[in-house]
């Protein structure tokens, strides 16, 4: 299974293993590799086996001697297929994961020597699994045993050396780190031990030893009988060394860490990363938002003439949606009002297909039915109108929250020469990335009036400003020797002590012009995506709402009151560790809500926006869902707010 997860179906390194079979084969290549580095005096792995089965000219190229030519043979057709230096070097790490040639005794590799690997990786697990119970067991012991003796002749000394140095924290604070430290040593000396009179049921402690009635206990563990069937043949007298070979998790951090390091991104995936604001992705049609306004700025600027009422639609196509074979440069996609065909590749670019047909549409219809044609044509020309817009909006760049290591995103640098990466930034796609943080503000500023804000993490001090706490503080310099807080001599304090959010002012990092005529085609359309007839996020199209009815109801009550756009940005994505394998084209989904309070007028008195952002989604209306619930939730608290006060 973890292979499964690791490799590509069809990859030699694959193929390799699976004439690994034994364990004896894996630790003989490991063995054969290590003498060939021994004898070319080599220290890198990966340079020895590009010497050795490498095809580049300028790699350095080994000459192996004849009292090496039995390790090279065995070798050869396990590296000579692997096209990849990175899958050679992979395939040899793979190998020491699963049985790490310095562990193994002389006596062990024979003994294991005809075992099965995906055997021996399973009883490892197994060992692995039953040494949790151990440890607990084992720290039980320690507490009651041997932590009582640490702290009558030596914490005392331990702690007024503290005391010596300054620390002022209560003792407790110092005595846990050191138990952990000194449970961690002694469960390091006697692991194998304890392990082995698990296995063995039999107790291999001397009798006057503490832990001879611990091992008592340990034999009487429910895993251990499924182990000892698996063991049943083995020498009694390699249990210990075969404890040794099993690794736990500690070890396996410290030690086979770089074979995860040496196959991850440069700077890593950042698994640990916020996608809030530290990670940024490919946008979707959200963007088709920016392109709009950046379309309608310029049709403002173009056509505006006082004496006439202003059209606020910049641009009338028909959209014919994924018709024909997509390859095809003359495929038609679509018509301009005059009957011009809009082929595949159009005016020096090439188009992106609409995933359905649309018909004739406008810019209300193109954002309610998310046409693509409609927003690459209406981009034509006007790149820099396009990237102005975005940096205006807040996109590439950090919104500034008071929160560390946020990241801006990026925008495309390749515009004015690249028409297809233009048609393709118009609907989020191209070299456009950004963070859900980023597209909240982006809507948020679109709801008012153009406002970029700053974004702030809202802090909540525990009855800040109120007369009982202000009062405490008087008593804290008598009370604090003692580690004692005032406020337990209240009866009334805790009642008293409400959650106060700290209040911050708005801090208005830019704005960018957002008139009726720009804003009302705008924010119709984003509600017609939720309320249109034939919307995008419309509850008929949404399979969520099918399986699970009674989410549908709170979805049909707030929606007069909400707008919104979904996203699908799909991406090249490599699952694997190996160089073989294809990428394969995966889709993160995206769904941007704003909701407006209740019975104000259409567009006015906005008071959240929710951004939902799914990795391996499938269509950006499949998250629509979440966001209403989370904006029910927030209704749901703001009217209990009220209720309190």
């Amino acid at each position: 299974m973890f292979l499964d997860q690791v490799l590509s179906t069809d990859c030699q390194v694959r193929k390799s293993l699976t004439k690994l079979h034994t364990v004896g084969k894996t630790l003989f290549l490991q063995q054969a590799i290590s003498s060939l580095l021994h004898h070319f005096q080599q220290q890198s792995i990966q340079v020895l086996l590009d010497g050795l089965y490498g095809n580049e000219p300028k790699e350095i190229q080994f000459v192996v001697p004849p009292d090496l030519l039995q390790e090279k043979e065995f070798l050869d057709p396990l590296f000579s297929k692997i096209r990849h230096p990175k899958d050679r070097l992979l395939l040899y790490n793979l190998c020491h994961l699963f049985a790490p040639l310095e562990n193994f005794s002389d006596a062990l590799k024979i003994a294991l020597s005809d075992e099965p690997i995906d055997h021996f990786v399973a009883l490892c697990q197994q060992i692995r699994r039953l040494e949790k119970e151990v440890i607990r067991q084992s720290r039980t012991l320690f507490k009651t045993t041997y932590m009582p003796i640490f702290r009558k002749n030596y914490f005392s000394s331990y702690l007024a050396q503290v005391r010596k140095k300054g620390g002022k924290l209560p003792y407790l604070d110092y005595l846990k780190p050191k138990e952990e430290e000194f449970f961690q040593t002694f469960y390091e000396k006697n692991r194998s031990i304890l392990i082995s009179s698990a296995l063995l049921g039999a107790n291999i402690a001397p009798l006057y030893d503490p832990k001879f009635y611990l091992c008592k206990e340990l034999a009487k563990i429910p895993s251990v009988p499924q182990i000892q069937r698996r063991l049943q043949d083995f020498p009694a007298h390699l249990i210990q060394s075969l404890i040794h070979v099993v690794r736990t998790s500690k070890m396996l951090d410290g030690y086979e860490k770089q074979l995860a390091q040496a196959f991850y991104p440069k700077h890593g995936f950042g698994f640990s990363r916020s996608f809030a604001y530290q990670e940024s992705a490919p946008l979707g049609s959200i963007f088709k938002i920016v392109s709009g306004y950046a379309g309608l700025k310029r049709h403002l600027e173009k056509e505006l003439d006082f004496t006439k009422p202003f059209d606020p639609n910049p641009l009338t196509i028909r959209d014919e949606g994924p018709k024909g074979d997509p390859a095809d440069p003359k495929n038609i996609l679509g018509y301009l009002p005059d009957g011009t065909p809009i082929t595949r590749n159009f005016r020096g670019g090439r188009l992106p297909r609409s995933d359905h047909s649309i018909g004739k549409c406008d810019l209300e219809r193109a954002i309610e039915q998310s046409s693509n044609i409609y927003f690459s044509l209406l981009a034509e020309g006007a790149h820099e109108e396009l990237l102005q817009t975005s940096k205006a909006m807040g996109l590439g760049s950090r919104t500034g929250i008071d929160l560390p290591m946020e990241i801006g995103g990026t925008l495309p640098f390749d515009l004015s020469y690249n028409k297809t990466g233009l048609y393709a930034f118009a609907i989020g796609q191209h070299l456009l990335t950004v963070t859900p943080l980023q597209v909240a503000n982006l809507l948020g500023a679109l709801v008012t009036e153009g406002q970029v804000k700053k974004p702030h993490v809202a802090k909540a001090l525990l009855g800040a400003y109120t007369p009982k706490q202000t009062n405490s503080q008087r008593f804290n310099q008598y009370f604090a020797p003692f580690h004692i807080e005032p406020g337990i001599f209240s009866e009334t304090l805790n009642q008293s002590l409400q959650p106060f959010v700290l209040p911050f002012d708005p801090v208005t990092l830019q704005a960018f012009a957002f008139p009726r005529e720009l804003s009302r085609p705008l924010l119709k359309g984003l509600h017609k995506v939720l309320n249109g007839e034939r919307g995008g996020a419309r509850p008929e199209a949404i399979r969520t709402y099918f399986k699970h009815p009674e989410l549908k109801k709170d979805y049909l009550k707030l929606r007069a009151n909400m707008i919104g756009k979904t996203a699908t940005a799909q991406i090249s994505y490599r699952p694997f560790l190996d160089k073989e394998g294809e990428s394969a084209l995966v889709k993160h989904t995206w769904f941007a809500l704003a909701h407006y309070e209740e019975n104000s007028p259409m567009f006015e008195n906005p008071d959240l926006v929710v951004v939902v952002y799914l990795r391996f989604g499938d269509y950006g209306k499949e998250a629509l869902p979440l966001a209403v619930e989370m904006t029910k939730k927030f209704l749901e608290i703001q009217q209990k707010q009220k209720s309190i006060s």
